[in-house]
């Protein structure tokens, strides 16, 4: 590892991206991957070329490497440079309480 590596611009994203995920109550931190927990949805807003940010997925883990992200959702990884992502979006469902008349 360089020096420009722990210290670039993609060291200063990743850490951004860190700290916003560890901020997260639905969000699980172990080492350097990140958990939805059950009934929070995990999505990345990817940049584009003009147009607004895009959405990128129900994740179920984001691992956070040195230079790149990866990814996971279902039966795929993705990788991604950190200067790629433009943002973070969660969810957060309710737990159902079942069926039943409220009093």
């Amino acid at each position: 590892m360089t020096a420009a590596a722990s210290t670039g611009p993609d060291a200063i994203h990743r850490d951004l991206l860190a700290r916003m995920l560890g901020a997260q109550a639905g969000v699980t931190v172990d080492g350097s991957t990140y958990l939805p927990a059950e009934g929070t949805t995990l999505e990345l807003l990817l940049k584009t070329g003009g147009g607004g940010p895009i959405s990128f997925g129900r994740l179920d883990r984001l691992t956070l490497e040195q230079e790149y992200l990866a990814a996971a959702a279902a039966d795929a990884v993705t990788l991604l440079p950190y200067s790629a992502i433009a943002g973070v979006r969660m969810s957060y469902r309710e737990k159902s309480r079942g069926a039943g008349f409220t009093r």
